[in-house]
């Protein structure tokens, strides 16, 4: 009974201590496409119904926020969420070339910068 009331505890607890729902500035990220079409708008994050759609060829739409797994957008003045696992977004990046103090090499250590490679 004892041990039981512990595990429980320390359930609680774990729980109480866990990260909230991560909310992100979504600097420089943009849909850039959309894996169906039309691509469903809702109103909050994790709705289950859609308010409204986007025609795939609407794309690029710039991100403003990232909640969860949802992607908030301006469209046609309103601000509305998009499923992230319905798109694919680009995060713009431009490597910071550092050099290493052992040997002097450039390094890339952004994500994404393969294009913008370090020289």
């Amino acid at each position: 009974m004892i041990s039981s009331i512990r595990l429980l505890l320390a359930a609680v607890s774990l729980f109480a201590l866990s990260p909230p729902i991560t909310v992100l500035a979504a600097e420089n990220v943009t849909i850039v496409a959309a894996k169906v079409d039309p691509l469903p708008l809702y109103a909050v994050p994790g709705d289950t119904a859609a308010v409204s759609s986007i025609a795939a060829s609407s794309l690029p739409l710039e991100v403003q926020e990232v909640r969860g797994e949802f992607m908030r957008v301006r469209v046609g003045g309103r601000d509305l969420w998009v499923d992230s696992m319905m798109v694919r977004a680009n995060r713009k990046t431009a490597a910071r070339c550092g050099a290493i103090a052992v040997n002097g090499s450039k390094v890339a250590g952004e994500l994404g910068a393969g294009s913008d490679r370090c020289k």
